[in-house]
C-alpha cells in the first residue's frame, strides 16, 4: 500500500520542483501518465482503508455493548456499565482511529494527486497553444 502512496508522492514532488517555465510537453505527458495510473490504484486503496475503517468502528460498538451488557446483567448499574464498556474497549478504540487515520491520510493524498493532475493538464494545454502558435508562424515567415 506505502509503495503506490510513495510513488504519488514522487511524482508531485518531481513535477513540484520543475522550473515553472519549463517546456518539455513529453516530459509532462509522462510524469501526467504515472500520476493518473497510479491515482486508479490510490482510489482502491482508498476504498479499502475506509471500509478497513467502518469495519473497525463498528466491532468496537459491538464489543463495547456487549460488555456494558454484561456488566448491566450483573450490576444493574447503567453508568458503570457504560465506563466499564469504554474502559475495557481501549484497544478496539485505537485500531478504528489508526483505520480513520490512514484513511483521511490517502484520501487527503488523492485529493492533492488530483488537483496536481489538473495542474499538469493546463500546463500541457498552454504549452501545445503555444507550439502550435510557433509552427503557425514559423510556416508563414
Amino acid at each position: 500500500m506505502g509503495s503506490i502512496k510513495d510513488k504519488i508522492l514522487s511524482n508531485i514532488r518531481h513535477y513540484r520542483e520543475l522550473p515553472s517555465d519549463f517546456i518539455d510537453i513529453s516530459k509532462l505527458i509522462h510524469i501526467r501518465k504515472l500520476l493518473a495510473t497510479y491515482g486508479v490504484n490510490l482510489a482502491v486503496e482508498v476504498g479499502l482503508a475506509r471500509k478497513a475503517w467502518k469495519i473497525a468502528e463498528y466491532e468496537k460498538e459491538v464489543t463495547r455493548n456487549q460488555k456494558k451488557i454484561n456488566f448491566y446483567s450483573k450490576n444493574s448499574n447503567l453508568g458503570k456499565s457504560d465506563l466499564y464498556a469504554k474502559a475495557n474497549t481501549g484497544d478496539l478504540q485505537k485500531k478504528a482511529v489508526e483505520a480513520e487515520n490512514l484513511f483521511f491520510e490517502l484520501d487527503y493524498i488523492f485529493k492533492a494527486s488530483r488537483e496536481v493532475l489538473g495542474e499538469l493538464n493546463q500546463h500541457i494545454s498552454y504549452l501545445r497553444g503555444e507550439l502550435k502558435q510557433e509552427q503557425f508562424y514559423t510556416r508563414e515567415g
